[in-house]
């Protein structure tokens, strides 16, 4: 199974291939079906599959943050949305995800610490 790590790193490579693909495009609206149901599918797998997986491990306002960026990208799709537009909310969902990101690897991290110090202490000195 993979970690809460892993699965936020998967949804940053996916951001980062869908940001790339809409910035290629020189149009101004992004009205190719093909990259339309691309960005789709990028929303759908953030909702789908990595949010439940986080769920349990990372704070609803952290997840709400993120979430609102996916879903400017998912009503975007509705209709023929500047390309500007997708731009920006990918930038943003990266930068919420790397918070995220920070925020499991601070919180193993003092979790190890604490761990590795209640094993140096001596049986009777530990907390209940």
């Amino acid at each position: 199974m993979a970690t809460p790590s892993d699965v936020v790193e998967a949804a940053l490579k996916e951001l980062d291939k869908a940001r790339g693909r809409v910035s290629k495009g020189h149009s101004r609206q992004v009205t190719q079906e093909d990259l339309i149901s691309y960005l789709k599918s990028v929303a759908y797998t953030w909702f789908k599959s990595h949010r439940p997986a986080l769920q349990d491990s990372v704070a609803g306002t952290d997840l709400a943050e993120v979430d609102s960026e996916f879903e400017r990208v998912l009503n975007a799709t509705d209709k023929a949305s500047a390309r500007s537009t997708y731009a920006t909310a990918l930038h943003h969902a990266k930068a919420r995800l790397i918070e995220v990101r920070s925020g499991l690897l601070t919180h193993s991290v003092s979790r190890r610490t604490r761990f590795l110090a209640d094993r140096r202490r001596p049986e009777h000195a530990r907390d209940p």
